[in-house]
């Protein structure tokens, strides 16, 4: 079931994402599986560069999708675009 679209803004993607995870778990779900680039949106649609995109903002939005996964005791899979290491 899809409850969300999936936006070029992190904190809109955020909402929707821990709303659906309260919703799995009330359903009696063990996961909760998310598309790719689910959180960040995706570059080339939503994002047209990845200097676009607040990689701290991110990188928080992830740690609190963590957070309500142990919160709601729910596996997570969520698909999100990272930056690399190096040059």
């Amino acid at each position: 079931m899809v409850y969300g679209l999936v936006v070029g803004k992190v904190c809109r993607n955020l909402e929707s994402a821990i709303r659906q995870i309260k919703l799995a778990k009330a359903k009696g779900a063990h996961l909760a599986h998310f598309p790719e680039a689910c959180l960040s949106g995706y570059l080339g649609a939503e994002i047209q560069s990845d200097r676009e995109i607040d990689w701290d903002h991110v990188t928080s939005a992830m740690r609190e999708v963590m957070a309500s996964a142990k919160q709601y005791r729910l596996w997570v899979v969520m698909g999100c675009n990272h930056r690399l290491t190096g040059k």
